[in-house]
């Protein structure tokens, strides 16, 4: 059985373009199409990103909207 779910994603990360984040919120990782979970160290919640560990409160400084890309026809 096969089940495709869409998701629109509005940012990406500044130096890992592949890692998109959703309008609802979650973090996905578009090569390998897995949802990044939210996970606590050290007392902290946060996101682990290309094996760098990321706080909650700090992902604003990481993302960035997606550029829409003019198409001429």
């Amino acid at each position: 059985m096969i089940v495709n779910v869409k998701y629109t994603v509005f940012w990406e990360f500044k130096n890992e373009s592949h890692y998109k984040v959703t309008k609802c919120k979650k973090i996905i990782n578009c090569l390998k199409g897995t949802i990044i979970k939210q996970t606590i160290r050290g007392g902290s919640c946060g996101y682990w990103i290309s094996n760098k560990f990321i706080k909650r409160t700090q992902l604003n400084q990481h993302l960035q909207v997606i550029k829409k890309e003019h198409i001429p026809f």
